[in-house]
């Protein structure tokens, strides 16, 4: 199985992105930093909503962008639940899964999260992920501008092999 996911919520996923992804039929999941959503380089509101409505995964990825585990507990649950209600009181439903921002987590962010109701999350830790793995412990590869497409096919190739699932 393999999932793309776009963090953050940056307006070149909508532009350019979305239109790919629908030409192929692929619905990704977007984490979503809900206090970027209409500021300069970010989808707005409408946007996200738009993109929700047509099949994609909204999920969470804090209001700020901090990283979690230099945070007091009270700004911890306002990061990660603050988040999640955002997206709830927009209509977004379900929201389900969470991204840790810059990966970072230790066990009281995993806790929060769990605390809040997601059913998973994920870090940027390289890897592939099997039935035994914590959902909320979940490894990407992360495709950043050095990455071929020779090297997701790869990935792919890998997963499938291995019957391993590839975020």
């Amino acid at each position: 199985m393999v999932t793309f996911t776009f963090d953050d919520g940056f307006q070149s996923i909508y532009d350019y992105a979305r239109t790919m992804l629908d030409a192929v039929g692929m619905k990704p999941t977007l984490y979503i930093v809900t206090n970027f959503l209409g500021e300069p380089d970010y989808m707005t509101t409408a946007q996200t909503l738009e993109m929700s409505r047509n099949g994609y995964e909204i999920g969470a990825h804090t209001r700020n962008h901090e990283n979690l585990t230099q945070l007091s507990v009270s700004r911890l649950q306002e990061e990660i639940l603050g988040s999640k209600n955002d997206l709830l009181a927009l209509g977004i439903t379900p929201v389900s899964t969470f991204a840790y921002p810059f990966g970072e987590y230790n066990n009281q962010v995993v806790q929060a999260v769990k605390d809040a109701g997601f059913l998973s999350a994920r870090s940027v830790h390289s890897g592939f992920n099997d039935k035994n793995a914590d959902p909320f412990l979940l490894m990407d590869q992360h495709v950043e501008s050095h990455v071929t497409a020779d090297q997701i096919k790869i990935w792919i190739n890998k997963a499938v092999a291995e019957k391993k699932w590839l975020i």
